[in-house]
C-alpha cells in the first residue's frame, strides 16, 4: 500500500491538471478557481456553491444547463484527496412523502400482432411519480434515483385507439469503469474520461407481471433505439452514439440479443465498491448497440490541444493530438473562458483571480443576502461581488 506520503502523492498526480471530466477539459486555473470561490463562499449551501462554480468555468451541458451533478461529484473527489475542504452538509427539511400506488397488474396475453401498434413514449414530468412507483414494486432490483441525466419511457400497446401501459424503460448515465468495455471501444483513460457521456445505460427495463406477449421486450428495444437520440438531444443538447446494458445471470438477456445488440463479454464481478465486492463478486453480462454507424469515431476522437490555428474551425486556436492516449501538456481545451466585462473590455475571470485585491470585507448577514452576493458573482464575476479596500 505504500506509506501515507507515498499514496498522498499519488493522489495529488491523479488530480494533476490538465485533465478531462466527460467533455470538460481542466486546466490549473481552473482548479485555482474552484479553491478561490470554495474560500470565499464558505457559508453557502452546497448547491449553491457547485452552481457559482458551474458558472464561471463555465461547465455545462450542451443544452445550457449546468452540470451540477459532476460538479458535485468532482467537488467531493477532491476533497476526498484532501484538496479542497467543502462546507459541511445540511440536513434537507423533512419533506412529507405522499404514497403512490403502482399500476395494476392486469393479466395479458396473446400475439403481438394483437397489441399492435406498440409505442415506447417519454413519461410525462406529472406521471413520474407513477413510474417511480411501478419500477420500485415489480422491478428486482426496485427503483433507485437516476443521477445525471436520464429518460423515463412507458411501453404502450395502443391497440382499438386506447392506451394501456405493458412496461417501462429508463435510461441514463454509462457505468464509469468497465474493463470489457474499454477494451472492446478501443479506449485509453484519457478517452473514456471525454467521452463516457456519450454512451446511455439501460438502468431498468420492466414488462409488467401478467402480461405474456411474445415477442414484446425485443420489440419495444428495438422502438425506443429509434428515438432515444432524438429523444436525449432535445432535452440535453447532444445525442449519444452507443447504448449499454448489464445483464445478472441466470438471465441470459434473450430479449436484447434478440434486438441485434451486441454481447461484448463479461464484468469482472466488482462493482463500484470493489473492496467490498471482492468475496462475492457479481458477474454481470454486458451488451451493447451502436447507435450511429461511426459511433467508434465519435467515442475516440482526437484530443484538442493548443497552438494550431488552422485546426479548428471557427479561430479558437485548437488543433488535434496524433496520439489522442496523451494527456494535454499545455492548458487547451478551453476554446472560451468566462469573460467578465470591467472597465470596458472582457477579461478572463482566471485572470482576475490572479489580480492582488487587497482585504475583503468578511461576509455578513442573512444567508439571503449571502445568497445574492453568490447570484452577483454568477453574473459579474467574483471581485464584483465584493467591496476592496485598499492595502
Amino acid at each position: 500500500m505504500g506509506t501515507k506520503d507515498e499514496r498522498k502523492a499519488i493522489t495529488l498526480r491523479i488530480w494533476n491538471p490538465p485533465f478531462w471530466i466527460d467533455d470538460r477539459h481542466f486546466t490549473a486555473e481552473d482548479l485555482v478557481l474552484i479553491k478561490q470561490t470554495i474560500q470565499q463562499f464558505k457559508r453557502l449551501s452546497r448547491r449553491e456553491l457547485f452552481a457559482t462554480i458551474c458558472e464561471n468555468l463555465p461547465w455545462k451541458a450542451p443544452n445550457g444547463k449546468l452540470k451540477l451533478e459532476a460538479c458535485r461529484l468532482l467537488l467531493e473527489q477532491l476533497e476526498t484527496s484532501g484538496i479542497i475542504k467543502l462546507p459541511p452538509k445540511k440536513k434537507p427539511p423533512k419533506r412529507k412523502i405522499q404514497e403512490i400506488a403502482p399500476l395494476p397488474c392486469i393479466p395479458r396475453e396473446g400475439p403481438l400482432k394483437q397489441y399492435l401498434p406498440v409505442t415506447v413514449d417519454p413519461v410525462p414530468l406529472e406521471e413520474q411519480p407513477l413510474w417511480n412507483a411501478t419500477m420500485a414494486a415489480y422491478h428486482p432490483l426496485a427503483y433507485q434515483k437516476p443521477l445525471g441525466a436520464h429518460q423515463r419511457y412507458w411501453i404502450h400497446s395502443r391497440a382499438e385507439g386506447r392506451a394501456e401501459v405493458l412496461g417501462a424503460l429508463l435510461f441514463a448515465a454509462a457505468a464509469r469503469t468497465v474493463a470489457v468495455r474499454e477494451a472492446w471501444v478501443g479506449w485509453t483513460a484519457l478517452e473514456r474520461n471525454r467521452f463516457r457521456y456519450r454512451i446511455i445505460n439501460n438502468n431498468r427495463f420492466l414488462i409488467l407481471p401478467g402480461v405474456q406477449i411474445p415477442h414484446l421486450a425485443s420489440h419495444a428495444l428495438a422502438l425506443v433505439a429509434r428515438r432515444l437520440r432524438g429523444d436525449w438531444e432535445k432535452r440535453y443538447g447532444y445525442a449519444p452514439v452507443l447504448l449499454e446494458t448489464f445483464v445478472t445471470p441466470p438471465h441470459q438477456g434473450t430479449c436484447y440479443r434478440a434486438a441485434n445488440w451486441q454481447y461484448i463479454g463479461e464484468t469482472a464481478g466488482l462493482g463500484r465498491e470493489p473492496r467490498k465486492q471482492k468475496k462475492h463478486p457479481v458477474i454481470k453480462m454486458m451488451f451493447v448497440y451502436p447507435l450511429v454507424r461511426e459511433w467508434r469515431e465519435e467515442l475516440c476522437a482526437p484530443t484538442p490541444v493548443v497552438g494550431d490555428d488552422d485546426a479548428y474551425p471557427g479561430g479558437n486556436k485548437i488543433g488535434y493530438l496524433t496520439q489522442p492516449q496523451k494527456p494535454l501538456e499545455d492548458g487547451g481545451g478551453r476554446t472560451s473562458g468566462p469573460a467578465v466585462r470591467r472597465r470596458g473590455a472582457d477579461q478572463c475571470l482566471a485572470s482576475d483571480l490572479a489580480r492582488p485585491a487587497g482585504k475583503i470585507r468578511p461576509l455578513k448577514g442573512p444567508s439571503t443576502a449571502r445568497e445574492h452576493q453568490a447570484q452577483t458573482y454568477r453574473t459579474h464575476g467574483l471581485w464584483s461581488a465584493f467591496i476592496y479596500l485598499s492595502v
